[in-house]
């Protein structure tokens, strides 16, 4: 029986925080930023994809909308909780932590609130894809060890953003053999 969980943030920005999802932040030179730890901010789908989570679905609201609301689904797989705003590169800068999810004229309940956020197909088609090409490269990987530069362990840090991972070179070594964008 699957573990899910429940998770919502007021992004600062929501076009910034879905790019920061798909995308971590990139520094414009094959490689990515690092937050205040000395982390790579690889994004949020690297590091779902790096904890292996099975499966995620994704929701916000419309821009513009008085509520700005971004939620998701998580398949986890650790039978204790995970503070994942600490642990995720990058992640406090770009959500509120004051609990404002917007400005209405007028004071509603919470239902209507969050009838106003929606899912997000696109997304969760985008996390599923990456999810599909991690396995086949685990799987790859398991079937002949030092097929990487990395094992199994050192693949899901890079993922992370871990301290002392190397995820430039490592996405350039999947790249070159597989042909896929890691």
């Amino acid at each position: 029986m699957p573990t899910i969980e429940v998770l919502a943030y007021t992004p600062l920005d929501m076009d910034q925080f879905i790019s920061y999802c798909i995308n971590g932040k990139p520094d414009g030179m094959g490689d990515y930023e690092t937050d205040e730890d000395g982390r790579k901010i690889t994004g949020v789908f690297r590091w779902l994809h790096g904890r292996l989570v099975p499966e995620a679905h994704f929701f916000h609201s419309a821009r513009g909308n008085d509520v700005q609301l971004f939620a998701a689904t998580i398949q986890r797989l650790e039978n204790y909780d995970v503070p994942w705003m600490r642990r995720i590169p990058g992640f406090l800068a770009m959500v509120k932590d004051d609990g404002l999810i917007g400005r209405t004229q007028q004071f509603a309940p919470l239902s209507n609130l969050l009838a106003t956020v929606i899912s997000d197909n696109a997304l969760d088609q985008r996390y599923a894809q990456g999810r599909v090409r991690l396995n086949h490269l685990l799987g790859a990987m398991e079937r002949q060890p030092g097929l990487l530069s990395v094992g199994t362990r050192e693949l899901l840090a890079t993922l992370r953003g871990d301290i002392g991972t190397d995820i430039k070179a490592l996405a350039e070594e999947v790249q070159e053999r597989f042909g896929v964008v890691l």
